[in-house]
């Protein structure tokens, strides 16, 4: 997998089930961000980071916990030179509660 399947590259965003997948690489960090970015404005949630260094982008849902359980572990891997989704937790369930609340 690379960033081709990316959410910065056209097409599979358009699509309302594209998640990201564990595996999935990009090749720089701005692309990492970006992807995070846009996958939170397309979904209408908001995420928090939680760790952003040289090595390693983690986010999590603002509603993480019992809200909601999505995150998400990008690391760079040293040997491939690229940037991996190493940890997936998808599916914002905090989406579900605020469907139904809108709908009411």
């Amino acid at each position: 997998m690379t960033s081709d399947w990316s959410f910065t590259q056209g097409g599979p965003e358009e699509d309302p089930s594209n998640e990201f997948e564990v595996g999935q690489q990009f090749g720089n960090k701005e692309e990492v961000m970006l992807a995070v970015k846009q996958y939170s404005i397309r979904r209408a949630v908001e995420y928090k980071i939680v760790e952003n260094d040289h090595w390693r982008y983690n986010a999590r849902c603002i509603q993480f916990g019992p809200g909601c359980n999505w995150s998400i572990l990008i690391s760079y891997r040293r040997k491939q030179e690229r940037w991996e989704v190493r940890r997936y937790a998808g599916l914002h369930t905090c989406m579900q509660t605020s469907m139904e609340v809108r709908s009411s």
